[in-house]
């Protein structure tokens, strides 16, 4: 299998990088005075937080806090460029926090038009991420149908015609896409039902020359825990083996975004055995 699409996350790179992999930096784990990328960078991931641990957020109504956003934006933004990356990925936007609004479209659209004109003029393009939908203080037993969507944390981008209008308000020649599928996972627990689950997961991938990068794991479709973030090692979760085999037969670069080396060795064997299975059918690769 060829490996000059893959990237690798930095921190576990020395563990798992292959002859012509790159690697994927995260901004609040790298240190470039003290540290070199094992192998070329293609992709930053912006930090999501502020010093005071408030979310990073380029359509905030708060001008304090977007003043900061930008600034952090910018900072990635010359690591990125310091680095030799191709792309910075930006952190997806908050609009809706504990019940209270946080963000604005304009102001986004605004914001990310700034940011990605000074990224243009740095060599880097920058990346918009679909946002994951937020679940994180639901019990599992609770099931989706009971849950007062409302109540939730709400991000812009979340669902996939939201998620790609972004670019098009933007301008689709400076900003492209970043498809998360961590992200997507969370999002398809909206549906009650496993089939729209899965039409929802597919609606995210009819953009594949929108979208230079997938942030790749694996996760669960059927059980309620799903609506966690959870970053599956490739074959470890419940995703129809067709989501895989789309995301394989993308031509933009795939980040096996997973925490261990263990889980991203395991992800490169899953997906030598696809391959190989594709190849014995007669299917392209």
């Amino acid at each position: 299998m060829n490996r000059d699409r893959f990237l690798v996350p930095a921190r576990i790179a020395d563990e798992v990088f292959e002859d012509g992999m790159a690697v994927e930096i995260s901004a609040n784990r790298f240190d470039p005075e003290h540290s070199k990328p094992i192998g070329p960078c293609r992709c930053v991931v912006a930090r999501p937080h502020l010093w005071d641990g408030t979310a990073v957020n380029v359509a905030s109504l708060d001008a304090d806090v977007l003043d900061a956003s930008t600034v952090s934006m910018h900072e990635d933004l010359y690591l990125a460029e310091r680095v030799g990356s191709e792309y910075l990925v930006a952190p997806p936007a908050p609009q809706q926090i504990r019940g209270r609004t946080v963000g604005d479209y304009p102001v986004l659209i605004s914001s990310l038009k700034r940011l990605a004109e000074t990224a243009e003029s740095h060599g880097v393009k920058l990346l918009f991420p679909n946002a994951p939908r937020c679940w994180a203080h639901l019990d599992h037993s609770t099931r989706t149908e009971d849950v007062s969507l409302s109540k939730l944390d709400l991000y812009f981008g979340t669902f996939p015609k939201d998620w790609v209008q972004v670019a098009a308000d933007v301008g689709e020649d400076r900003l492209g896409l970043c498809l998360d599928l961590a992200h997507a996972i969370t999002v398809a627990h909206n549906a009650t039902h496993g089939p729209d689950r899965q039409a929802l997961l597919y609606a995210f991938m009819l953009y594949p020359d929108k979208a230079p990068l997938v942030r790749w794991s694996d996760g669960l479709l059927r059980e309620a825990h799903g609506r966690d973030l959870l970053r599956l090692a490739l074959g470890d979760g419940d995703l129809p083996e067709d989501i895989h085999v789309r995301i394989l037969r993308m031509p933009g670069y795939k980040t096996l975004a997973l925490g261990t080396a263990d889980d991203v060795a395991a992800s490169l064997a899953y997906l030598e055995r696809l391959e190989k299975t594709l190849l014995r059918d007669g299917g392209p690769s």
